[in-house]
Formats: C-alpha cells, structure tokens, sequence
C-alpha cells in the first residue's frame, strides 16, 4: 500500500474523509478501488449488518458506484471528480470524524437516550409473537397454558427483550434492563413465574455462557491468548483471591461464622461474571476500543479461567465446612480436572469440525461446532464442572477456527478458508442477542427473591460486598501496573473487573441446600441454616450491586479511559480473508489493498 494512506484516521469512516484530499491517486487507481468495492460490498454489507457491536457502522447502504456506504449517507462517486460524499450536506465535515471527538463528548453520547438496538420490539413482531404462541396453544394444548413451566419461559422471554429495549432507550446497557425485569417477575404478587423451573434456569445459563464463550473462539487466535497470557494470569489469579481473604475476614466479623464457611462466602464473592464482562469485551474489541493494546482479549482470557479458581475454593472450603472434609481430595482435584476434560473436549471437537470435506456447507458447519460446544458445556455442567464447559466451548472454537484456517486435517480438508469463522458469527450473534442473552440475565434476576431474605442480614451483606470490591478495584489497579499499561487502561480494568453475577447465581444456595441436606439434627442447625441464609443474601446483594453498577461503568466509561484503535486502510469495510471476500473480522483481517 503507498505511504499516503497511511494514518488516515482512527475509523473507517475517517478514513473515507481524509480519502478525498488525497492528491497522489490516479484514476487507475480509483478504477482499481471502485471494482473491488463492487464485488465485495456486499459481503461487506452482510458482515457489518451481523449483529448490534457494529454499533458505529451497524446499517449500511449499497451504492451502484462504491459498494458500501455509511448509515447517515451515500458514498458516491463524483461525475467531475473522484470524491467521496457523507453526511447530511452530503460532504464530511471535521465534526463527522471521530479525531474530532472528545472524550467528554463521547461519554454524554454514551448516557444519552437512543432509539437504535440490536434487537427492536416492533408491532408486527409482537403479532408474529401472538400468531406462533396460538399455533403452540391449539397444537399441544395445556402445556403453554398460564401457569405451566413453558408459558413462564415465555413470559421471562418476551419481558426481557422488552426490558431490553426500554434500557436501550434511556442508553442503559441493555443487561441491566434484563435484569430488572427478571427481579420484578420474582417479586410481584401473584407468582408469574413460579411454575419455572429453578433447573431449566441452570440449563439456560449454561447454554448461554456456551454460546458466549463460542464466539469468543472464533474471534480469538492462539497467538493472541499467547501474547496477553501472563497479564491475563495476573488478572484471573491476584485481584479476586486477594478479595476471597478479605471478604472472608469480613464475614467472620460481621456474621460469626466459622473462618472455613466464611472463606467459601469469599470466593463466591470473587468470580467475575463471565455473562456479563465476556459480551462487553466483546462489543468494545468490535468497535476498536483497547484493541490496540489487547485489552478487551486480556480480560476475556482472565474470565475464562476466573471462574474455575472461584468454584474450586468454594468447593473446598464449604466442604470443609459442613461435609467435614468427606470429599475434600476430589475437590481440590476437581479444578485441574476442569481445566484438563474442558480443553481435551474442545481439541477433540475442533480436530473432528475441521473435516471440511464432511462439513461441506454453512448448515454443517453451525450445527456441528454449535452442538460441540454445548456438548461439552452441559456433559461438565452435569459433573458440576460448569467453569471447564464454559473452558470447553472456548476451545472448541479456538481450535476449530485454527483448523479452518489452515485447512487441517489436510486429507479431510478442503483447504485453509477464513470466512467459516466468520459465517457462524454473524449467526451466533443472532442467537446470542434474541435468544441466550435475554434468558441468561433474566433468568439470573428470577433467582432472587426479596421475601426470603432476613432483614437484619441486608446491611451486613452490603457491608461485605462493597468494601470487598472496593479493595478489588484497588489491587486490580496496582496488580496490573505494568509499562505497557497508562493508569486510565489499568483504571479500566479495575472497573472491568467488578461486574459479577453468573458464578453468584448458580452457588449462593449451594450452603443452605447443603447444610438443610447434611445437618438436619445437628445440635447447631438452626445457627447453621442462619449462616446459610446470610450467603445466600450476601450473594444476591453482590449480583444487584456488582452486575448493574459495574456494567453500566464498563459501558461508560470505555470511551474515556481508552484508546480507540486506528484503522490504516484506504478503502472503508472492505477486506479479503484469505482469499474470500468479507468484512473485517477482529482477529484476523487482511486488507485488499495493503494487505494487513
């Protein structure tokens, strides 16, 4: 690529703007430019129209002369010259382009009302809505009746999507909205949903955190979990069992439990929430933000082995705690088993999915690497291993997406293609953004219900999540100190580091269920059953405080405290992926024109 494009600006559509004041271009050139646009631009289209992390580049246009345009205007080609047109005057102006914008202004943009989502609730989808739930009605009958457990699915369903849209609205971000509708279903009067099944919750949640998890593999690439690993291990190991110890300690004091009951308490309390930080970071290494540095691919790489650290320690300690150790060996050795089936799982998936002569088309394709990951997350889930089914989906993508690439096995390979990858993203991102997304943070708010919990333990357990996230963020800070790191980056990953709720949900009545099963009879039952109840509540109170503030400061606060990264090629949106025309793909993508 000649020097003069580079540097044109940190957004494609920058770069489209500085494009005109371009002098060196000839028109052999332009003619050059013009005819790729054409045969990709459609692609492009379809790329970029995948799913709602495209936010500044979401709706495109098909121009008969340049291929692909801007949302707020058409990208055209001059009669009397070779420019490019934007904007409302039908020209860039500098207010259009994002070196324009300051960081301030990006934050007030980001806290203003919006009338644009990723998933809209409109009149014919509520009809469409109405039409299939009367052909499940008049086909099976009772079984989608109200007060049946699928007409509560339902219900949880369509409330969070529309709880979705209204947080969208008010430039909320949208799991926060999912998440209010989930605790006002559990605790209106009259029982919406309480012919829901507390195990179709897990299910749900498991098969979300696979889906997620998916899509980071695909995106992610081996070199870059090799680039980012030791920042990623300083980050899953040192902030949150620094917090384990402290909420622990907390909790001996305020409650007076035993130190063992206390430190299982503590590392509840320490998991990140793998639902909520793993979507963010996704959505923000989509839109540029901390890419350049890895941020977001750091933090997706620490929550994947975050949660399997938490879940040992609790195991081991609460086991400690009231099983008297029984199994305490097969629970300190059931953390490097997760780690151990959930990666095996994934590579023997991957190895097999690489078989492109088998799976010879897009519907193979998704159907098997899907399957494969839910495989693996529900067989671990069903051993109490959900961290290494969480692990397992991640692999499997990775791997698989490596093969692809490669074209391995080579015998049963129709040779390396990158755009595979790139398919079942854009329709893993539907399924994720209509489908697991809205049961996995609606299901989550369902869990918690208000009457149930002891009066006198609230200000307690508020004590103990807000100072131990306080300290959290303190270490985050200081433990990912780093030259390679400005204090605002480390700044943003002690608010990444703070959003918690997935791990909370699944183990806070893992105590109480415990103690009611192993201790009935115990002369200190009762003094039991109080501190079991005291976990629970601590744990619902970190999901209330820790999933809502800590996402919506993640989503805020990522203008400003990072840096956007610059987009260095000459022809907005259109990229070749080893050969096969898409748009970009984050991980790996390879212009046409200076090939990188």
């Amino acid at each position: 690529m000649p020097n003069q494009f580079r540097s044109l600006g940190p957004t494609p559509i920058a770069a489209a703007a500085h494009y005109t004041t371009v002098p060196k271009l000839s028109p052999a050139g332009l003619l050059s430019v013009r005819s790729q646009a054409e045969s990709v631009g459609r692609v492009a289209h379809r790329k970029l129209d995948s799913g709602p992390s495209y936010n500044a580049l979401n709706t495109v246009s098909i121009d008969s002369s340049w291929g692909v345009a801007p949302r707020r205007g058409t990208m055209v080609q001059s009669d009397s010259s070779e420019q490019l047109k934007t904007g409302q005057n039908g020209r860039f102006s500098e207010s259009d382009t994002a070196v324009q914008t300051t960081k301030w202004q990006r934050l007030v943009s980001a806290i203003r009302p919006s009338s644009k989502s990723g998933v809209s609730v409109s009149p014919e989808m509520l009809l469409l809505s109405a039409v299939v739930y009367g052909v499940l009605v008049f086909c099976i009958g009772d079984a989608f009746l109200p007060g049946s457990p699928a007409f509560a699915t339902l219900v949880i369903w369509i409330c969070s999507v529309v709880g979705a849209e209204i947080a969208h609205f008010l430039r909320i971000p949208r799991v926060v909205g999912m998440l209010g509708t989930g605790l006002l279903l559990a605790n209106v009067p009259g029982g919406v949903v309480a012919a829901f099944p507390k195990r179709w919750g897990v299910q749900m949640r498991a098969a979300a955190l696979g889906t997620i998890f998916l899509r980071c593999g695909l995106e992610l690439e081996f070199k870059t979990m090799a680039l980012y690993k030791w920042p990623a291990l300083r980050l899953a190991f040192l902030p949150g069992v620094t917090e384990a110890i402290f909420d622990a300690g907390i909790a001996y004091a305020v409650f007076g439990m035993p130190f063992t009951m206390a430190l299982s308490l503590g590392f509840i309390l320490k998991a990140v929430g793998p639902g909520l930080v793993v979507p963010a970071m996704f959505q923000l290494q989509k839109q540029g933000w901390g890419a350049n540095k890895g941020i977001p691919s750091t933090v997706v790489i620490a929550a994947s082995f975050d949660d399997i650290i938490a879940i040992t320690g609790f195991s081991i300690f609460i086991n400690v705690a009231i099983a008297a150790g029984d199994n305490a060996a097969w629970m300190i050795a059931s953390g490097p088993l997760q780690v151990i089936f959930g990666i095996l799982g994934g590579i023997i998936a991957g190895a097999v999915l690489g078989s492109t002569k088998l799976f010879n088309n897009r519907f193979k394709r998704l159907l098997g690497i899907y399957g494969a990951a839910l495989l693996v997350m529900f067989f671990l889930e069903y051993y109490d291993m959900l961290s290494g089914g969480a692990l397992g989906a991640l692999t499997t993508g990775l791997v698989t997406c490596y093969m692809w690439e490669h074209g391995k096995p080579r015998k049963l390979s129709i040779g390396p293609n990158n755009a595979f990858s790139a398919d079942i993203e854009r329709v893993l991102a539907v399924i994720w953004n209509w489908i697991m997304e809205p049961m996995l943070f609606a299901t989550i708010g369902t869990s918690i219900v208000f009457a149930k919990l002891p009066p006198e333990t609230i200000p307690k357990a508020v004590l103990v999540v807000c100072t131990g996230l306080c300290l959290r963020t303190i270490a985050t800070f200081f433990i990912m100190g780093s030259h390679r790191y400005t204090w605002k980056e480390r700044l943003f990953y002690s608010v990444a580091w703070t959003p918690k709720a997935t791990v909370q949900a699944s183990l806070s009545a893992v105590p109480l269920a415990l103690i009611n099963h192993s201790m009935a009879g115990h002369p200190e039952y009762a003094q039991y059953v109080q501190w079991g109840n005291d976990i629970l509540a601590t744990g619902i109170f970190a999901i209330i405080i820790c999933a809502t503030l800590g996402t919506l400061f993640v989503y805020w606060l990522a203008p400003v405290l990072l840096e956007r990264s610059v987009s260095t090629c000459c022809v907005p949106a259109v990229f070749s992926l080893n050969g096969s025309s898409s748009a970009c793909s984050w991980a790996r993508r390879v212009c046409l024109h200076c090939q990188q």
